[in-house]
């Protein structure tokens, strides 16, 4: 791939990434799993590498771009936040169904 191709992907992924944080920051279920993450990117730019959606993410999140907290990194579960919310620890989430969870 051309590294104008590549950047051109780069550029609408950051989109998609912050389109979904976007989405689920404001709906009133704000958890999500790496795999809801990865369908959104693949839906709006099919063909990326599974894993280029959660990388973005990280640097989005390292950029103060998107704010997220990890519930449960072995089920990769996320819960989006505000970018002004700080979280450490979260305890008082209600259980995420598990059907949803891969």
């Amino acid at each position: 791939m051309a590294e104008q191709e590549l950047t051109r992907v780069a550029l609408n992924l950051n989109q998609i990434v912050m389109d979904f944080w976007e989405r689920k920051v404001t709906s009133p279920e704000p958890r999500f799993t790496a795999i809801d993450l990865r369908v959104a990117a693949n839906k709006y730019n099919y063909g990326t590498a599974p894993a280029s959606a959660d990388r973005i993410l990280r640097m989005l999140k390292k950029a103060g771009k998107v704010n997220y907290a990890v519930i449960n990194r072995t089920k990769s579960l996320y819960l989006a936040l505000p970018l002004e919310e700080k979280v450490t620890l979260i305890t008082t989430i209600p259980p995420f169904p598990e059907d949803r969870i891969q």
